[in-house]
């Protein structure tokens, strides 16, 4: 199985990059899921997020992810994960 290493800035939460694909939103790493799938990249790759020197999140394979958003939940304000529109 394929690994990429994914970059965080070390400051700001709306940007990522990996294998030379940049992406910008609100759930940056979902969004470059969603890219590295339409460059062809092989949905089973699983991405390591990294911020510096700290593994921040792994994601298992980018063809799950890529099929995800974040919504507010209205009943407690937490964050949860849903299927994408």
């Amino acid at each position: 199985m394929n690994v990429i290493r994914v970059e965080l800035p070390s400051t700001g939460v709306d940007t990522c990059t990996a294998a030379s694909i940049t992406a910008r939103s609100h759930t940056p790493v979902l969004t470059l899921c969603r890219k590295m799938i339409a460059a062809g990249v092989d949905p089973a790759t699983k991405l390591q997020v990294f911020r510096g020197d700290t593994l921040a999140l792994t994601i298992r394979n980018i063809g799950e992810a890529a099929k995800l958003t974040v919504r507010e939940s209205g009943s407690d304000g937490r964050p949860r994960y849903t299927p994408a529109a």
